[in-house]
């Protein structure tokens, strides 16, 4: 799999680091002795929902549903390490938000909702109880799929344009494959598009993601932004033809 770190360490000074305010060193220092306490109903109101996950775990869609998942996108040693952590592991990185330690966890910043609490708005911490499960869920995904699209090793992103329903894979080689289906989207049927050896680069910390794939004189771009503006959808997907743009469609994330 070919990465390219546009954000690798060697660079981060150049990100945009801001000074905490004391509202947001408050509800820093309050979500801290939450998960001292594991004091999980508090934790549980204080997430941006719906909160999504690796594919194909689900997005959490509300404070009760986090309250099934608790214990899995929090485990023990997350649990631990949010506890014992200080205001100097917490950094607010422009528009992104406000990052703990080195991007295990996103909250929103208070820019955003100046008279809301801050939320955690993005978990990227994954424990190994939820890699048990997304691994059996994985399982169960392929069985879905038409059988020329069953042998990969990791879903990257399932999204829905306007016209075309697109999944990004990861092969067993580390080579990214792009699938896309038209209208009726049925994904146990043989793709109308299937192109390989695709490039991802992932954006730093904030792992938000661009992938690229050739076909002659065609080239896509699909862009996923997992922290952005809440406005904005998560998804872009852009095709140019000899370098001119035919194709530009915004799409959302979906769950099989």
């Amino acid at each position: 799999m070919k990465i390219t770190a546009l954000l690798s360490l060697s660079l981060l000074s150049s990100v945009s680091y801001a000074e905490l305010t004391a509202a947001e060193k408050k509800d820093i220092q309050q979500l801290i002795q939450a998960f001292k306490t594991n004091n999980v109903n508090v934790i549980s109101q204080q997430v941006n929902y719906p909160l999504k996950r690796d594919q194909p775990l689900p997005a959490i869609q509300n404070a009760s549903e986090m309250l099934k998942w608790f214990d899995q996108v929090f485990d023990a040693p997350f649990r631990q390490s949010i506890a014992a952590s200080s205001l100097e592991d917490w950094q607010e990185v422009g528009w992104r938000g406000i990052m703990f330690k080195r991007g295990e966890m996103w909250l929103r910043s208070k820019a955003d909702a100046p008279n809301e609490p801050l939320k955690i708005m993005v978990v990227n911490y994954s424990g190994a109880a939820e890699q048990k499960l997304r691994q059996h869920l994985l399982t169960q995904q392929k069985n879905k799929l038409h059988p020329s699209m069953r042998a990969f090793s990791e879903p990257k992103l399932v999204f829905k344009t306007q016209h075309y329903l697109v999944r990004i894979d990861e092969l067993s080689n580390g080579q990214m494959r792009y699938a896309a289906w038209k209208h009726p989207f049925d994904v146990s049927s043989k793709p109308e598009l299937v192109l390989n050896k695709g490039e991802l680069r992932v954006e730093g910390t904030a792992r938000n993601e661009s992938y690229y794939f050739k076909s002659g004189p065609y080239r896509y771009e699909i862009n996923y932004f997992r922290v952005g503006e809440k406005s904005n959808p998560p998804i872009n997907l852009a095709v140019y033809k000899n370098d001119k743009i035919i194709l530009n469609e915004s799409g959302h994330l979906i769950e099989e």
